[in-house]
């Protein structure tokens, strides 16, 4: 179970940026194909949503490693997350939504218990 803790900044900050891309049209027509536009309510919701998924990853990692080594940490598990996402966009956008929604569960028990 402290494995799971130790990855959920990293798994936090993928979904969040996995819904920030959902917000963009290219992207979103790339995931979604079937999905020809959103109204700006839902859009807004979607964009509030992946910008506090970021906030609560840093939260997590300062949480976890402290303010200095956190602060870093944050970084780092950033630059991963966008690395994951930008590979699987490119080779298997189908397979995003599916590997952010299996993250978001697999990440919460560790919320819920540390």
């Amino acid at each position: 179970m402290m494995l799971l803790a130790d990855l959920s900044p990293a798994l936090l900050a993928y979904v969040g940026f996995a819904l920030l891309s959902l917000v963009m049209d290219r992207h979103r027509r790339q995931l979604l194909p079937s999905a020809n536009g959103w109204p700006p309510r839902i859009t807004h919701a979607i964009r509030v949503l992946g910008w506090s998924l970021l906030l609560l990853s840093l939260w997590r990692s300062i949480h976890l490693w402290g303010v200095g080594i956190g602060l870093v940490a944050w970084f780092g598990v950033l630059s991963l997350a966008v690395f994951v996402l930008a590979l699987l966009m490119s080779y298997f956008p189908h397979r995003v939504i599916w590997s952010a929604m299996a993250a978001s569960v697999v990440c919460m028990p560790s919320m819920l218990m540390f």
